[in-house]
């Protein structure tokens, strides 16, 4: 017999798909109009004969009603409203704020956030050298993805609003929404689940306007626009109130990186949003194994490893985008950095624009190498950094000077010879 606990919480995913009570003569005709609109804007020939039709047949054709020939809970929110205000609006740095009226239906509300959103977005100014002058701080499709997932994956039976925050530097993006991870979601894994929508009905809705996609492809689709502009993947996680905040962006986009992927190709591969990801790891830090990818991608260690292959797997210009780390013990997990054809082909591409590039701190690579491995040898390193062992040396010392690590043995002579971390404790990377 289920629990008291496992009927409510079946109750609140099933909600969307509830009947209302509620008849058509509730749908706002903005809502309506509003519904048109996003129908012609897909450029979806179904869409736009959907668009054409009367308001009984596009609400039935949309699959507003249930059973009962009665609005369900996700028609009449995205239609009428629920007489509260379902999405609030703060930027940051222009002190503007944005407070719907309740009686407006949820799409209404929706819209007004989503115009705003995109209207605070700060232009960024671009290198002499690259071709646009000025390009959004924050991709336009990432931040609807966030905003409209706070609507969609919320929990309804709470009656506070979903909280859109903006800021006016760089454009970065927090959206707090009722309701905590759903069905075994977290922080830790939500780049890898399979999608679990907790409002299906609503989704249903929605997807036919192009405001989502039904497979539950909007986590890796606003992983692949941020990444793919050269900036942080978005975070999740859970607060007070049992909320689920989400952060989009913070840093300029990369024009020298949406370059670099261009010129690798795109390879079919890096549609894959966990690809994306492992790649600009690489970048970052000069090498990856199957621990730390398993801990980027939020997949257990053991699908980490095809994923991490499927990356090796890559061609540019004939040759290995990665290629391994030489001086690795032999029983120790293998390490695989960019090959020195990459390396040097993004050395260049950044030069040329004057830009940062990824993992030129060679300080920090180390560190971060030694940090998760526990050892460090020259070879590692040379081989990591495209440099000689010899060349390696004052890099290590360094580390040694500021107490992160310690020769293996005392004399520091001998085949083998190399550095472990000094607090293993500490460990990470």
């Amino acid at each position: 017999m289920a629990s008291v606990g496992s009927r409510r919480k079946r109750a609140k995913l099933n909600w969307s798909g509830q009947s209302s009570g509620a008849g058509e003569e509730l749908v706002r005709p903005e809502a309506l109009q509003l519904t048109r609109k996003y129908l012609r804007e897909t450029g979806n020939e179904t869409a736009r004969g959907l668009a054409s039709s009367s308001d009984a047949e596009l609400l039935q054709r949309l699959g507003a009603f249930g059973d009962d020939g009665l609005l369900t809970n996700a028609a009449r929110l995205l239609f009428a409203g629920n007489g509260h205000s379902v999405i609030e609006y703060r930027f940051r740095g222009g002190h503007k704020e944005l407070r719907p009226d309740g009686e407006l239906s949820a799409l209404e509300q929706l819209t007004l956030v989503l115009e705003a959103v995109r209207d605070n977005n700060p232009e960024v100014q671009m290198p002499d050298r690259v071709e646009e002058r000025t390009v959004p701080a924050l991709s336009e499709l990432a931040a609807r993805e966030a905003v409209v997932n706070g609507v969609v994956h919320r929990d309804w039976v709470a009656t506070h609003a979903t909280e859109v925050e903006q800021e006016h530097r760089f454009g970065a993006l927090r959206v707090r929404s009722p309701g905590g991870f759903v069905r075994g979601f977290g922080e830790y894994n939500i780049f890898s689940r399979s999608p679990f929508p907790r409002n299906p009905e609503l989704m249903k809705l929605l997807e036919p306007l192009g405001l989502v996609e039904n497979r539950g492809a909007g986590v890796g689709r606003m992983v692949t626009e941020l990444i793919g502009n050269g900036q942080p993947a978005p975070t999740f996680r859970e607060v007070e109130d049992s909320s689920v905040e989400v952060l989009l962006g913070g840093r300029p986009p990369d024009p020298a990186w949406r370059f670099w992927i261009t010129e690798l190709g795109w390879p079919r591969e890096l549609e894959d949003h966990r690809l994306l990801l492992l790649l600009r790891r690489v970048a970052d830090h000069r090498w990856i194994d199957v621990r730390t990818a398993a801990r980027i991608t939020h997949t257990p260690e053991l699908l980490a490893g095809p994923l991490l292959k499927r990356l090796r797997t890559i061609e540019v210009s004939g040759g290995p985008l990665l290629v391994p780390v030489t001086g690795v013990p032999p029983e120790s997990p293998e390490v695989w950095t960019l090959s020195q054809p990459v390396r040097e082909g993004m050395t260049e591409l950044y030069d040329r624009l004057k830009l940062a590039m990824p993992g030129r701190d060679r300080q920090t690579v180390a560190r971060s190498y030694v940090q998760s491995r526990g050892r460090l040898s020259t070879t590692e390193l040379g081989s990591i950094l495209g440099i000689s062992a010899a060349g390696a040396i004052p890099l290590i010392q360094k580390l040694e000077r500021t107490g992160v690590v310690q020769p293996a043995w005392a004399h520091r002579k001998g085949r083998g010879f190399h550095y472990v971390l000094k607090d293993p404790v500490s460990g990470g990377g």
